[in-house]
């Protein structure tokens, strides 16, 4: 059977069943994409999350196909979901790509937001290393900017999920215990609780150092609106999978200047070419440099230390919202349901 044209909306996820309580889901519209080039038809058109620029369930070897395809002429990129399909939250946004069977070459990369295209760009889409897609078009030019000075990532000092091996609904004891030994400080969905060492499976030397913690789960997955409000988790402390561990350092200062990094726009805007979901990962962080900690950090000196100009700086400042740098201060424990979405960490890759 020969097609000229094929042009589709596939299905976008399978629902797992056996699974109810997490309702995780795994992707299926790449294997609609895979057969419909099997057919090889002059023309190819599909719709899709656009969660596999950068991640998703089980699309790895989904995205570097796509990356290295040159007969990929066109995408469309819809940040938000709903100029395409209103009715809808499909997180990450959706994009459709055009398909030519005769075509070889660089990509042309619409980008639409609120109803408009707001970018326009004809580049790679494989970038030369990366093995994901630069969804801005203007980023791309502040990453290379950013890789010239070969640091190491930020997130080499973040933990993977489950720091101290403690699920989202494990939860303290809502008082201190009468044995001082055994007030751990457990920072944990809903506030703070109290657990002893021995609850502790993981990382028990960890219990006794400085670290600062971050939010699993931040936000929807708008790079906008999405916020990362780190913790000083000091000297007797642990937590839950609702956070990762970020060190241990050495003291307290230190872990006050990782937080002023944190808390610039800089560092949220080299995490959204990466994170967009609501998942903020230790592979999240990808793209995020490691800086000197022996003092605290602003946007003028990150800025400035890259070179950015002054066009770069705008987009930065336009991509993200005003930080308030009021970092979240857990309460004693309440009771607080388990949202669904923590419930689910564990179906989402680091």
């Amino acid at each position: 059977m020969k097609f000229d044209v094929i042009i589709g909306n596939p299905p976008y996820q399978l629902k797992d069943e056996k699974d109810k309580k997490r309702a995780s889901a795994s992707p299926i519209y790449h294997y609609f994409v895979e057969q419909a080039k099997k057919l090889n038809p002059r023309y190819l058109v599909m719709i899709t999350p656009s969660r596999w620029f950068t991640g998703g369930k089980g699309l790895n070897d989904f995205r570097d196909s796509m990356l290295n395809d040159q007969r990929i002429k066109q995408i469309h990129d819809y940040l938000n979901e709903k100029d395409c399909f209103p009715n809808q939250e499909i997180k990450g946004g959706v994009s459709y790509f055009f398909w030519d069977r005769e075509y070889s070459g660089d990509c042309d990369i619409f980008t639409y937001e609120n109803d408009k295209c707001v970018s326009q760009a004809k580049r790679p889409l494989k970038e030369n290393g990366l093995d994901v897609f630069i969804r801005y078009n203007q980023a791309v030019a502040i990453l290379n900017k950013v890789r010239k000075f070969n640091e190491p990532s930020f997130n080499e000092v973040i933990s993977s999920a489950k720091p101290f091996g403690l699920r989202t609904y494990f939860k303290g004891n809502n008082k201190p215990y009468k044995n001082k030994n055994d007030n751990v400080i457990l920072y944990q969905n809903g506030g703070i609780g109290y657990v002893s060492r021995e609850e502790i499976p993981n990382n028990r030397d960890w219990i006794l150092r400085h670290k600062v913690i971050v939010p699993y789960a931040v936000g929807t997955g708008d790079g906008k609106t999405d916020k990362v409000n780190p913790i000083y988790a000091g000297i007797n402390s642990a937590c839950t999978e609702t956070y990762l561990v970020i060190g241990p350092f050495e003291s307290e200062d230190i872990c006050n200047n990782v937080i002023s990094y944190i808390n610039t726009k800089f560092l949220h805007f080299m995490l959204t070419l990466k994170k967009n979901t609501q998942h903020a990962t230790r592979g999240a962080y990808q793209f995020v440099p490691m800086q000197d900690f022996s003092h605290p950090w602003t946007d003028e000196q990150l800025y400035a230390k890259y070179g950015l100009s002054k066009d770069e700086i705008n987009f930065i400042e336009s991509m993200i919202r005003p930080m308030d740098n009021d970092s979240d201060k857990p309460k004693k424990s309440r009771s607080k349901k388990t949202t669904q979405s923590q419930l689910d960490l564990e179906s989402y890759d680091e």
